[in-house]
């Protein structure tokens, strides 16, 4: 280690030191420097070659059960996330939710994995947000889109959609009858039906 030129300073002169002695310095911390990073590159070698031998020394049923191992920390925790939130989905769709992914990302998980029903947790986030569910029920032609009263779609169990039309929506037509005949459309009237 390089020592300080001896001599006399003052307490109110800032201390300098001589060019020598801060070249030597540098030469010296360069030496640790590089030292240090030669050690690392040792160690890193040796790890590897550790490594590689005790692979070489597994069996082939011990290697796949290590890449087993490894495979079940990454892949099966996603699978079972991927399960889990297209079943929300999918219930969520079954209960009319026009958004399956907003319910699924507003989903309680701890409830879930604490075992309640998916079902029943979906219908309390119905209450609590409505507009999950949607507006009223449309019925489209074409290009036409009108709301009709008395119309419902229900989600059937095997995931099919049914409209329900009641007599009095079919009674009222959605473009009344003169309005159709001033622009010389033709019109339907309930008596076309019966």
């Amino acid at each position: 280690m390089v020592e300080p030129p001896k001599g006399t300073t003052e307490e109110n002169e800032p201390e300098t030191f001589s060019r020598e002695y801060v070249q030597e310095l540098r030469r010296e911390s360069a030496k640790y420097r590089t030292d240090a990073k030669t050690a690392a590159d040792k160690i890193k070698t040796a790890e590897d070659t550790l490594t590689e031998i005790q692979r070489s020394q597994m069996t082939e049923d011990e290697k796949q059960k290590a890449r087993l191992e490894e495979l079940e920390k990454t892949v099966v925790p996603e699978k079972d996330n991927t399960i889990r939130t297209l079943r929300v989905q999918i219930a969520a769709g079954k209960l009319g939710i026009v958004d399956p992914e907003a319910a699924t990302l507003l989903m309680d998980w701890k409830k879930v994995d604490a075992g309640e029903k998916v079902d029943d947790l979906l219908t309390a986030m119905i209450e609590a947000r409505p507009w999950l569910k949607g507006p009223d029920p449309v019925v489209q032609s074409g290009t036409n889109t009108v709301k009709v009263p008395g119309t419902t779609i229900t989600t059937n169990p095997d995931g099919t959609r049914t409209t329900t039309v009641t007599p009095a929506s079919v009674t009222s037509p959605a473009v009344p009858p003169e309005r159709c005949r001033r622009r010389g459309h033709a019109s339907w009237s309930p008596r076309a039906w019966g």
